[in-house]
């Protein structure tokens, strides 16, 4: 009796803490897809011609995936909406331009996504110059 005892406390611990590590290791792929979002967003923006639209100075872009000829699809840029262990995850995915020079230009980008209720978001920050 005593023995049966132990082994279900036992077990009851063991599925906890699975449960547990199961939990962080998808918060940790959640938060690392959307470190590789930022990676690939500040790729597909230094890429661009420092003329192009998706650089104009002064305002808020947002990855909505446009697709066709000229649309961000085109240009390079992820899909906001991941799968990560078959759960479609939605990223907003949005870029200020600032223009320090007529040849540099500031661009702060930050994605941003919830998991469990809680909002989190990654900020990255690149320059872009004409001659690159």
């Amino acid at each position: 009796m005593i023995a049966m005892m132990i082994i279900m406390v036992t077990m009851l611990a063991l599925l906890t803490s699975i449960v547990t590590s199961m939990s962080t290791n998808m918060g940790n792929e959640i938060r690392n897809t959307a470190i590789r979002v930022t990676n690939e967003t500040a790729e597909a923006l230094l890429a661009l011609p420092i003329d192009d639209a998706e650089l104009s100075t002064g305002s808020t872009h947002v990855n909505t995936f446009t697709t066709g000829p000229t649309g961000q699809q085109a240009k390079g840029f992820p899909n906001p909406t991941q799968k990560i262990r078959g759960y479609e995850i939605t990223y907003t995915i949005t870029w200020d331009v600032i223009s320090s020079s007529a040849n540099l230009k500031q661009v702060n980008i930050a994605v941003a996504y919830s998991h469990k209720n809680n909002n989190y978001s990654n900020v990255s920050l690149i320059y872009k110059h004409r001659a690159i």
